[in-house]
């Protein structure tokens, strides 16, 4: 049997064989050498296998799987986990690339107790790509950098995210998946990627081991990410616009409100003066994201869908809107969704 590696690289693809070859040279590049490459095809439709065929022919490392049909964005990335034999877990997407020596600096930086590691990333934007989303990208990085929201040492506790899980659960402070280093432990202890986010599924898994196990802050940009028009961000913000900018949200509060690997949100949440009651956040929350179904294309049928899947939240929506005027943590959920529908 092959001795398991330090690392597992982890790379879901699906319709990637414009970037999918640069993406798998800047792993298999890195200076820490004890890792495999777990390469996950979605099903695709393009050159993609043929991508990872030739690099496995020249990558020993390198463990080539395909879906027989397509299992969408989360349920792959959880392919991914479930196929990696590493104690650590390095996703990278087909889109981006990975310094030299990010395995190296991160693992270093990591402590025995430490479960989540995240570094820095860049931002590249590719041409077609507009004045204004470049304006948005910079703005976002710059409002929910990890620095600015946990200044201090690099050592995070899990005290200190679940503080901040209170009032603002969906601000994605962490980056995107190709800037954080994980263990595999961490997601048999805590779950793994959720499906039903449409888009904050990487920051929703991030904030669940967080919150438990703290976290690990590396201050150097060691991944790039590429941000063009046919990027899957991209493409569920044109697709699926409500179900990215208010059902994720309303499904983060669900699980802060009742899952228990959020326990430790609440007991942070009881204690803040005055206490904020994240039940009554979440009766704001489905009471906004049902009157804003009105507002966008296909939001309708999406919340009819959600409520079939979802029975709290279904028996959230027969109650009566919470009365005004709100506390501050349920007017910070309603501020949010607001905002979402006006992005």
């Amino acid at each position: 049997m092959r001795r398991r590696p330090l690392v597992s690289v982890c790379v879901p693809a699906f319709d990637g064989a414009r970037t999918l070859r640069r993406c798998l040279e800047s792993a298999r590049r890195q200076t820490f050498r004890d890792l495999e490459l777990v390469v996950v095809d979605d099903a695709s439709a393009d050159a993609t296998p043929d991508v990872i065929a030739d690099a496995a022919r020249r990558e020993t490392r390198l463990r080539a799987f395909r879906n027989a049909g397509r299992l969408g964005m989360a349920a792959n990335w959880n392919r991914c986990a479930a196929l990696a034999r590493g104690t650590w877990l390095k996703f990278v997407f087909q889109d981006d690339l990975l310094d030299p020596d990010c395995l190296e600096r991160m693992l270093a930086a990591a402590g025995p107790r430490d479960a989540l590691v995240v570094a820095r990333r860049r931002l590249r934007f590719e041409s077609g790509v507009g004045a204004a989303v470049k304006a948005e990208y910079r703005a976002d990085a710059r409002e929910h950098d990890l620095r600015r929201r946990f200044p201090g040492p690099s050592r995070v506790s899990a005290a200190r995210v679940a503080r901040l899980m209170v009032h603002r659960p969906t601000d994605n402070c962490v980056g995107e998946p190709s800037a954080v280093l994980i263990r595999r432990d961490a997601l048999r202890r805590f779950g793994g990627f959720d499906p039903a986010l449409a888009m904050l599924c990487d920051w929703e898994l991030c904030a669940r081991v967080a919150v438990n196990a703290g976290l690990r802050r590396v201050d150097a940009p060691l991944a790039t990410f590429r941000v063009h028009g046919g990027s899957v961000s991209a493409a569920h913000r044109r697709r699926d616009r409500y179900r990215a900018e208010v059902l994720d949200g309303l499904l983060i509060r669900e699980a802060l409100a009742c899952s228990p690997a959020y326990a430790p949100v609440r007991r942070a949440a009881r204690r803040w003066r005055p206490p904020v009651d994240l039940r009554a956040a979440l009766a704001t929350a489905v009471s906004e994201a049902r009157r804003l179904a009105r507002r966008y294309p296909g939001g309708r049928a999406a919340w009819a869908e959600l409520l079939a899947r979802r029975p709290r939240l279904a028996a959230a929506a027969r109650r009566p809107a919470p009365s005004l005027p709100l506390s501050a943590g349920l007017r910070r959920a309603a501020l949010d969704l607001l905002a979402a529908a006006n992005h």
